[in-house]
This record gives structure tokens, sequence and C-alpha cells, in this order.
């Protein structure tokens, strides 16, 4: 055994931060002039809506009121507008199976 101490560190959740953060709290901001300018791509505000619409639907939202692209009148619409059209496609898929499963019974 060596008389060295053993010396071991632990890392506490939220006490490191990603890349992004770390750049910008330091001031590193690029200069690009696009929406995605601090952050990276999820602050960009097409960013968060193709991923509403397109991937996660109403169970995106905490994305978009994470966002502070948005103003608050902004997330509101956003919110019942994304919030409408998931419904809008649990319907359709609701009325699908409804409309194959009548199908398969006859």
């Amino acid at each position: 055994m060596s008389d060295a101490k053993t010396r071991g560190f632990v890392i506490a959740p939220g006490s490191v931060l990603p890349e992004y953060l770390r750049a910008e709290q330091a001031g590193q901001v690029s200069g690009d002039g696009g929406d995605t300018e601090r952050g990276g791509v999820e602050r960009s505000r097409w960013a968060v809506l193709t991923v509403l619409f397109v991937v996660t639907g109403a169970f995106g939202l905490p994305l978009l009121w994470r966002n502070d692209r948005f103003s608050l009148a902004g997330k509101c619409f956003w919110s019942v507008a994304v919030t409408a059209y998931t419904v809008a496609l649990f319907y359709g898929m609701f009325l699908v199976v409804r409309w194959s499963l009548g199908d398969a019974a006859i």
C-alpha cells in the first residue's frame, strides 16, 4: 500500500454546467446573429415550435415555457395551439382505431 492519501470527489447535481451554459456565463456567445445565438438550437423559436408540432406535442410544453425568447402572450398562445393540435391528433387516432376495429368485427 501507498502512504499517499486517497482523494475522491463528488459531483453534486446542478454543480456542473453544460458547455453551452458555461460559454454563456463566460460571455463567449457566438456572434453569428442568428436565432440560436445564445444557448444553441434549444433556444431557437423555430426549433422549439418544430419540436412541439412534429415530435412531442403537448408533452413538450415545458420546453416552450423555459425558453425566454417567447413573450408571456406568445407562450399562452402556443400552449393553447399545441394542446388543441395534440387533442386533435389523439382524437383522429381514436377514430382510425375505432374504424379499423369496426371493419375487423365483420
